[in-house]
This record gives structure tokens, sequence and C-alpha cells, in this order.
């Protein structure tokens, strides 16, 4: 595999120096007379100095992006065939989707003894 300046890469597959092994870095450069890429190795926040690394290409990949920081949206084909229309919620709040129940619906059946008091006996930790 190549990689250019700049790439995102994480080290895998070290033999002699396994503690490498799931360290992240960018790449500088390729050492063309070692084969070898330079490596700024990514550090802890307060560690002290950055750290370089010369690693062959074969013990790189590159690393995956960070999943997206957003709340997935779902949204409803109001051109459903008529089948499925007992899924779509009116206005008023009657149709085919309850509401989520919440914490406080199931606390007031259990104050007005819909539900069993009896405490729950925990017989393991794991």
């Amino acid at each position: 595999a190549s990689y250019a300046p700049g790439a995102e890469v994480v080290i895998e597959g070290l033999l002699k120096l396994p503690a490498f092994n799931g360290r992240t870095g960018t790449v500088d450069s390729l050492d063309e007379d070692t084969g070898r890429y330079n490596v700024l190795l990514d550090c802890p926040a307060g560690a002290g100095t950055a750290k370089w690394a010369k690693v062959k290409g074969d013990n790189l990949r590159p690393r995956l992006p960070a999943p997206p920081q957003f709340a997935p949206t779902l949204s409803v084909d109001s051109d459903l065939p008529l089948e499925y229309s007992c899924f779509l919620s009116t206005p008023g709040g009657s149709g085919g989707i309850p509401p989520t129940p919440k914490w406080e619906d199931s606390f007031g059946q259990l104050a007005m003894g819909g539900l069993s008091t009896t405490p729950l006996k925990l017989d393991a930790l794991l």
C-alpha cells in the first residue's frame, strides 16, 4: 500500500515491537533508502514531545474516520400503500405508532398498585 503525506494510519503486525501495534499516527514522508514511512505518532495530551517511527507500508493500515456525531433521523413516506397506512400517525395523536412509554407512566402505575412492589433480588454480579 502507498500512503501520501498527511494520511492517518494505524500500526499493526509488528513482531519485534508489539507495543506499537494499535498506535495511530500521521504519515510524514517515505524514506526511499529504507522503504519505510516516517510516521508522527499520536500522543496523549500532556505526554511530552511527539515521537517518530519508521514503519514498513505492510505494517500500516488507513485509520477509519470517527463515526458521525449526529442523531439519526426517521421519516415516513406518506405515499405508502393503503395496507401500511395504519402505521402513520395523525396530528391528533390517533394513529398506528403508539408513543414511547415514559418512566413517569410506569411509576404512576406502581404508586397505584398496578405493578408489583416487591424489590428485585440480585443473584450475581457479572
